[in-house]
């Protein structure tokens, strides 16, 4: 039986996991993780659900887990952005103690923390119901849309809101500022000048300018997740593609892509590996028989 990538990777995550363990001596990097693999791929979401039948209904909130992020195709899904976010939105039927019985319910997911690297995986198997067939069991199918993913993906857009200003805005807003702040002519001026000159800021910029400050003053300690710098702007870098080549769920071939740098990349065919170009990783969308991203890697971009 062949061996699906996706079960692999969860398989090496979940092994690695185990072993790779926090010595007992503290390491910064892991923060509040106990392992290398949460350190490294471990996304925190952070869940509300809001009752779309009764306003009495308070709101639900709660923090989860994940090592991946899921691109789930549609008949008009073109993105990878389109289908992560089918993924972070959607309605579910609940029960609401308000009403006494089932209601729909809005869901939405938001990032509330990053890692350093992103696991996508394309949602390209699915299972087709075959009501006709002697059996009734169904049969595993392909989903050969193509999705477009690009060498940089702005994962903010993902994120809570209040994660994405401390981090995208706080330098250029501190940097405004200074623009702003009258300079001293001399020593004396400058001891009897504040710090902070407030008048003509809006209430956003002077929120955002005392999350600079404090920003200013952190040593070392990353907003948006572990091992992120200060200045993170969320964008994250293409590094690594598995493909599937074939129609059939249960068959085909598994192909590995690395970049190596810049615009070269190395294909991995097996014990095959061949030199290749950005230009042919971005042919990887599907649609066709060609070779389609299954799994793709992002890395953080400073």
């Amino acid at each position: 039986m062949q061996q699906d990538s996706d079960e692999f990777v969860s398989a090496l995550f979940s092994t690695l996991g185990r072993q790779l363990k926090a010595p007992t001596t503290t390491i910064k990097s892991l923060e509040s993780t106990d392992n290398m693999v949460d350190a490294l791929f471990g996304l925190e979401m952070e869940e509300r659900l809001e009752c779309g039948e009764t306003d009495a209904e308070p709101v639900m909130m709660k923090k989860e887990k994940a090592l991946k992020l899921v691109c789930n195709i549609t008949k008009d899904t073109n993105h990878i952005s389109e289908g992560i976010t089918i993924g972070l939105e959607g309605t579910i039927e609940k029960n609401s103690d308000i009403l006494g019985r089932n209601a729909t319910w809005k869901k939405t997911m938001k990032i509330n923390r990053l890692p350093k690297y992103i696991c996508v995986q394309f949602m390209r198997f699915y299972w087709k119901l075959t009501p006709e067939s002697r059996d009734h069991t169904g049969v595993k199918c392909k989903m050969l849309r193509p999705i477009s993913f690009p060498q940089v993906l702005d994962m903010f857009r993902f994120a809570r809101t209040n994660l994405r200003p401390s981090s995208r805005n706080a330098d250029l807003i501190l940097n405004e500022f200074k623009d702003k702040k009258p300079e001293a002519t001399t020593a004396g001026d400058a001891e009897e000048k504040p710090d902070v000159d407030m008048e003509g800021l809006s209430a956003e910029e002077k929120e955002a300018l005392e999350v600079a400050k404090t920003m200013s003053m952190a040593n070392g300690r990353a907003s948006a997740g572990i091992g992120l710098p200060l200045d993170f702007q969320g964008n994250y870098e293409l590094f690594a593609v598995v493909t599937h080549k074939g129609r059939s769920a249960d068959s085909g071939h598994y192909i590995g892509w690395a970049r190596v740098k810049d615009d070269d990349w190395l294909c991995f065919d097996d014990d095959n590996v061949s030199p290749c170009k950005t230009e042919d990783i971005q042919k990887l969308k599907g649609g066709g028989d060609w070779h389609m991203a299954y799994l793709t890697f992002y890395r953080a971009k400073n």
